[in-house]
This record gives structure tokens, sequence and C-alpha cells, in this order.
């Protein structure tokens, strides 16, 4: 993941990106920015190479790839961004939600509905689900 550090470029690995990430704001228009392009950046090297086959090769998607990309997308919040933290989310507001979809939509938009069907979901259980469902998932 490429980052603005003190007015240079860093390049950092996941985990350094993961610490990172956990100290943006996302509600200012900088960090908005910064969020952007290390969304591109990540999906450019990390989905976009296996798009076109997967779309050829598979339709629909098997959930076991759904699983695959995921699993690539969860350990830098692009899933679950919008539950509230207290149920294991980021609680990103929607305006960098929407920052965020709109970049997994340049290089996969199937998988943008799938992000937002998942999000969705997931801040719904959250927000109004049941002691029960907030043990189950």
């Amino acid at each position: 993941m490429v980052f603005l550090l003190g007015g240079r470029t860093t390049t950092l690995n996941n985990e350094q990106a993961i610490r990172m990430k956990a100290q943006l704001d996302y509600g200012t228009a900088g960090q908005r920015k910064l969020l952007q392009e290390a969304a591109r950046d990540f999906l450019k090297k990390e989905i976009a190479p296996v798009v076109d086959d997967y779309e050829r090769t598979y339709n629909p998607l098997p959930r076991k790839m759904v699983i695959e990309v995921f699993k690539k997308l969860i350990p830098l919040g692009y899933v679950g961004s919008i539950t509230p933290p207290e149920y294991g989310g980021e609680g990103m507001d929607f305006v960098s939600y929407g920052v965020l979809l709109e970049e997994l939509g340049r290089v996969w938009p199937s998988m943008a509905v799938n992000m937002m069907v998942q999000s969705g979901q997931a801040r719904f259980l959250a927000l109004h689900g049941t002691d029960e469902h907030h043990r189950n998932y």
C-alpha cells in the first residue's frame, strides 16, 4: 500500500498498512484521498489480475472464490467497513464507504455489489439484531 506520510510517498506492507489504517480519521477529505489511493493501489495489484479470468470462467462466481477475494479485503478494512467498531467493523462514514465501493467498482463491479450486500447485512445485524444474532454472526 502506498501512503503519503510527511509529504512523501511511502510504500507499506500489509501489517504496516493495517496499523496505519487504524489511525486514519475517515471523516476528512485528506484521509479519504489516502483511502482512495490505498484502495486503488491494493485493488490494482491484488484483485484486478484475477477479475477477467474469474468472470470468464465462472458464472456465477463460486462461494469459495468470493470468500477467497473477501479474505484479501478483510485485513485492510474493505469488508464490514460500515459496521460499528463495537461489532468488529471499521465504523467508517458513508462517504468514505462510497469511495471504497467506487474503487472496487472500477476494478470489479459485481464484487462491489457483493461487498454492498455483505456490508449492509452486517450493519443491519449489528444495529438491529438480537443477542443471539450477535453471538452467531
